[in-house]
């Protein structure tokens, strides 16, 4: 089905009224030769059953609709998706929910007419295969809407206009996938979560929080994460060949700013009872923001200490099962070489279980009796029980 204008530079407007459509082939908003629309779909209910595809310079605004994009049955062209833009089509998701059973494409074609876009505002998305971001200049605006992803990943994008918003991407693969995130200066997501498989093949991973849960598996090369606001490991985090799965690892870093893990090396302490990690943080934030680590569930008796360029600059010597470190301010000029060491603390008996301080206790009990014995013939008893009191606060005094 192709809603457009008629003839080459006309655009017309076109409503759904709400009413459902179920189209068996592909849905386009929009033809080549700028035969445009500005499409409102309202809240109806969407069901194409070879692809959506929004082009030239096409605004379609999904509202409070339900968009079911399946994949087409004859296979993918580089045009044809369940989910596709090319030459200048952009989409305002609004409230609505959109769930693409196959791979979504903000293609190559036609982006020197305007950027492919969409403003994804308060809209849910579930994408069953992988999305695919294909020109530097195409953006996703994320606005507050939510996202899960089923496949890989690729963008290419350097545009300006791109914005994480608020939004959660969820990535959560039911086998390896691998993702090759933007290079854009800024941080591609804000709330990017791993519940499934991945492997991130390109040199960068940002976002405000990055959040591995239990039972997902990041895999991560050299310098693959950078400015980020808060690490967050409760699954299995490899980087460098170097797993860390033993126990929940979280980063976070105040006042909004972010940092950068270049470098990640462990090695193993006391028979390999625990892993220590360093980092070199090649720092984005200002003067006034510090960075908070938290570790938890770890074996008793530990203590932990954070240093900065070889100097201790924080310690937790509590010896429970959760440590949290803080480096302070006035950090900004690095990389510092940071690393976080464990050793196991010397620990000491209560007193009462003390040794010496029982034998202490047992000579003081012998001596005072020994001196009541030797003072009992002095028959002044103010003078008697001076001198007795004296002499057992000075062996006191002694003895411990």
């Amino acid at each position: 089905m192709l809603i457009a204008g008629w003839v080459p530079g006309y655009r017309f407007t076109f409503y759904t009224d709400n009413y459902s459509m179920h189209v068996r082939g592909v849905l386009w908003f929009g033809d080549l030769d700028t035969r445009h629309v500005d499409a409102y779909l309202g809240s109806s209910v969407i069901t194409t059953e070879g692809g959506f595809d929004a082009i030239a310079q096409s605004n379609v605004y999904f509202e409070n609709a339900t968009i079911n994009a399946n994949a087409p049955p004859g296979g993918y062209t580089g045009q044809i998706q369940a989910y596709a833009h090319e030459w200048g089509g952009q989409v305002y998701g609004g409230t609505a929910t959109v769930n693409v059973n196959g791979n979504f494409r903000l293609n190559a074609y036609g982006a020197v007419l305007r950027p492919q876009a969409i403003y994804t505002q308060s809209s849910k998305w579930t994408i069953t295969g992988y999305v695919a971001v294909n020109d530097v200049d195409h953006f996703i605006d994320f606005g507050q809407s939510m996202w899960t992803i089923g496949g890989a990943w690729t963008s290419i994008s350097t545009s300006s206009s791109w914005n994480a918003g608020t939004a959660t991407v969820i990535f959560n693969s039911s086998s390896s996938v691998s993702l090759a995130f933007a290079n854009l200066g800024e941080q591609e997501f804000n709330i990017a979560r791993f519940l499934g498989t991945a492997t991130v093949t390109s040199t960068l991973l940002s976002a405000a929080t990055i959040r591995i849960e239990t039972g997902a598996t990041l895999t991560m090369g050299t310098s693959n994460f950078s400015g980020f606001g808060a690490l967050e490991n409760y699954g299995t985090l490899s980087m460098d060949g170097i797993t860390v799965s033993r126990y929940p690892l979280v980063i976070r870093v105040g006042g909004g700013d972010s940092i950068t893990i270049t470098q990640w090396t462990a090695w193993t302490v006391t028979a390999g009872v625990l892993t220590d990690i360093r980092w070199t943080f090649s720092s984005t934030t200002s003067a006034s923001t510090g960075v908070t680590i938290q570790i938890d569930n770890l074996s008793l008796n530990y203590r932990y200490v954070l240093s900065r360029a070889g100097a201790e600059v924080d310690s937790d010597r509590d010896g429970d099962t959760s440590a949290e470190l803080s480096l302070g301010l006035g950090w900004t000029s690095g990389p510092w070489a940071m690393a976080i060491t464990a050793s196991l603390m010397t620990v000491e008996s209560p007193l009462p279980q003390d040794t010496t301080y029982v034998v202490r206790v047992v000579i003081l009990v012998l001596f005072s009796a020994l001196m009541f014995a030797g003072t009992s013939k002095i028959k002044d008893a103010r003078k008697r029980w001076a001198i007795r009191v004296m002499v057992i606060l000075v062996a006191a005094w002694f003895l411990f």
